[in-house]
């Protein structure tokens, strides 16, 4: 490894790592803030269940466009292009004045989130090696669980408040700041140049049919589906619940803001400290963990 790629990597995962931060903000708000949006726009609760599944749902259309844009635009471009989408996702939910112009707009965060989600694991492939690429990962990992704590134990206890109770301000605050994160990114962030053979390559769909052949792929995305249900599900629901419990807006972001502050320092153990061998048993110990959890 080179001295300039040695002392600049650090830098990378800083900047990685504030992106999935403002990800992670932008994700936790818009459960913090249900009440507030069905009481002004006038909505069901089948229509917010539809606002707030609206990240996953395009988020798996564009997965796969988000990787092919990576390997055309390379990692600083198709970084800067998610956060600008996510950061215009943000900001135009002042505007929004019902469920038809605050699905689409929410929906940008799934567009924007792959670029985000595929850059990040290729950052740190690229400018990691060996042992620090597991702790690399481990850290900019809980860049997305940092966000979301701020976004839960923030959001109605400073920054409501602080805008006179508008949620519309609020988000749009928020976006400022993940722009903000944005324009770091550019002018810090390099791409770095790897020296390849050349590969044959395969179509999209005749990749996918290879990986998923493949039985550990098979076994992660069962489990990735299952866990992702169930997070989902659930912590878009949380706040609302607790309030719904007797709790006041404020509590109950910092209630649900709690798993996801116990699950930083784990972030960093699973991916430093459990070796290769043992990473399988590790996961089906953490998903009975879970299991046990959700029916407690």
């Amino acid at each position: 490894m080179s001295t300039a790629k040695q002392s600049y990597r650090w830098v990378m995962l800083a900047l990685i790592w504030l992106i999935y931060v403002g990800l992670g903000i932008l994700v936790a708000t818009l459960a913090v803030l249900v009440t507030p949006m069905v009481e002004d726009l006038n909505l069901s609760y089948s229509q917010m269940g539809l606002i707030l599944g609206a990240f996953q749902l395009f988020f798996i259309g564009f997965s796969i466009v988000a990787g092919n844009l990576l390997d055309r635009w390379g990692i600083r471009k198709s970084l800067m292009a998610g956060v600008l989408i996510i950061t215009l996702s943000a900001c135009l939910r002042y505007f929004a004045n019902g469920f038809d112009t605050l699905f689409p707009i929410v929906a940008l965060l799934g567009v924007g989130g792959p670029m985000i989600f595929a850059g990040g694991p290729k950052v740190i492939s690229q400018w990691f090696e060996g042992k620090d690429r597991g702790t690399a990962t481990g850290i900019y990992a809980t860049g997305m669980s940092v966000g979301q704590l701020l976004g839960l134990s923030l959001t109605n206890s400073i920054f409501m408040p602080l805008f006179h109770n508008s949620w519309r301000f609020t988000f749009l605050f928020y976006g400022i700041v993940v722009f903000v994160i944005g324009l770091l990114w550019w002018v810090f962030a390099r791409d770095y140049k790897q020296t390849t053979t050349k590969v044959a390559k395969m179509g999209v769909f005749k990749t996918m049919t290879h990986i998923i052949k493949i039985r550990n792929v098979q076994l992660v995305l069962i489990i990735g589906f299952l866990i992702t249900a169930v997070f989902h599900g659930y912590f878009q629901w949380l706040p609302k619940i607790l309030q719904d419990g007797g709790m006041s807006q404020a509590t109950a972001g910092f209630a649900a803001s709690v798993y996801v502050f116990a699950g930083i320092p784990a972030t960093v153990f699973f991916s430093h400290f459990v070796p290769r061998l043992f990473r399988g048993r590790a996961i089906a110990l953490a998903s009975l963990v879970i299991a046990l959890a959700y029916s407690a």
